[in-house]
């Protein structure tokens, strides 16, 4: 009986490098992660063809991971293609240890009680830090986290990328929770999104009240009662 052939999935990729799907999209699609679609019958990884402009196995998988998350199987990773793109990208495997803390031992993720919020909890008491443009910290009274936007629910699910409410949750960090039509990257249709954002985050934190503090007319825009600050201004 033949040997079965050496692969890695995308789960027990992420578990190694500590990273979510939005940065797999990116490691593949940007920094050129070779990924194959795995076909059990013949016991072979199959990469996309030359010609495709795109990554052809990947993105016929990943527009329905969110739909059935049983085809994340089919995303599959060469050990050789790992290791190359792990001399390329170090601090990958510098980010591991350093979130050993976090996942603890052998890479199982410790369980995060962030949210949804215990009752009596006020917005005031919630904190959200932008890292990156792809993640969060957030603080509540039950503790902390780092969150992609997949995890927060704010990613489309026809491709995974972010959705226009990401865009304000970034917006608000980077003008320190208030947002008028003055802020730089001001997107004009960003307002729409504001009664979607408060509705959503109602949901996940498990927080009845208004995330905005007052009335749009009266302050000329919006401020939220959650405390947002943006870490990528911070230089070293």
């Amino acid at each position: 009986m033949s040997k079965s052939i050496r692969r890695m999935t995308a789960p027990e990729l992420l578990s190694r490098w500590k990273i979510d799907y939005g940065e797999l999209d990116r490691f593949i699609l940007k920094e050129g992660l070779p990924v194959c679609d795995f076909d059990s019958s013949s016991d072979k990884l199959l990469r996309p063809t030359e010609n495709d402009d795109d990554n052809y196995a990947y993105r016929v998988f990943i527009d329905q991971l969110f739909y059935d998350p049983d085809l994340e199987s089919h995303l599959n990773f060469r050990p050789e293609d790992i290791i190359e793109f792990e001399r390329r990208h170090p601090e990958l495997l510098e980010r591991n240890k350093e979130s050993e803390a976090f996942w603890g031992v052998g890479g199982k993720q410790r369980k995060r009680n962030v949210f949804p919020c215990s009752p009596g909890t006020k917005w005031e008491q919630i904190k959200i830090i932008l890292l990156d443009d792809d993640r969060v910290r957030i603080e509540t009274p039950q503790g902390e986290g780092r969150y992609a936007y997949p995890e927060l629910k704010l990613a489309d699910g026809r491709h995974g990328k972010p959705t226009m409410l990401w865009e304000l949750v970034k917006l608000f960090a980077i003008n320190n929770g208030q947002i008028t039509s003055t802020n730089l990257n001001y997107d004009p249709r960003l307002p729409d999104t504001t009664k979607r954002l408060n509705k959503h985050f109602k949901q996940l934190f498990r927080i009845d009240d208004s995330i905005y503090q007052g009335h749009y007319k009266s302050l000329k825009g919006y401020k939220t009662k959650i405390f947002f600050s943006d870490q990528t201004k911070v230089t070293s």
